[in-house]
């Protein structure tokens, strides 16, 4: 079987943010490093609980985002499984990708 990459932006309609008036999109006032993401995007939260969802086919996903001080932990859950936090917090700012696979 072969493998097939897509990426997909954080602001395509895929992504399903709840609850949606605690998400928002950053402006570059808010984020200086914004030019630096893919097609110049982020999607931010500043609650607690709060999560978004992607449904897709497949054994595996990757994240790719930026840790940065001013950035928390969020954690990852494919079907029933857990992944436990991830943490986004630095005291710089660097681009980075978390890859979490399904296990059967």
């Amino acid at each position: 079987m072969q493998n097939l990459t897509i990426t997909v932006d954080d602001s395509s309609p895929t992504f399903h943010y709840s609850p949606s008036p605690v998400w928002s999109s950053a402006t570059p006032l808010e984020d200086a490093n914004l030019s630096s993401y893919f097609k110049n995007t982020t999607t931010h939260t500043n609650t607690s609980q709060a999560k978004v969802t992607f449904e897709f086919w497949g054994s595996s996903i990757q994240i790719i985002g930026a840790k940065s001080p001013n950035h928390g932990n969020f954690q990852v859950q494919l079907d029933d499984q857990s992944f436990g936090s991830a943490r986004e917090l630095s005291t710089t700012i660097v681009c980075t990708k978390w890859t979490f696979k399904w296990k059967t």
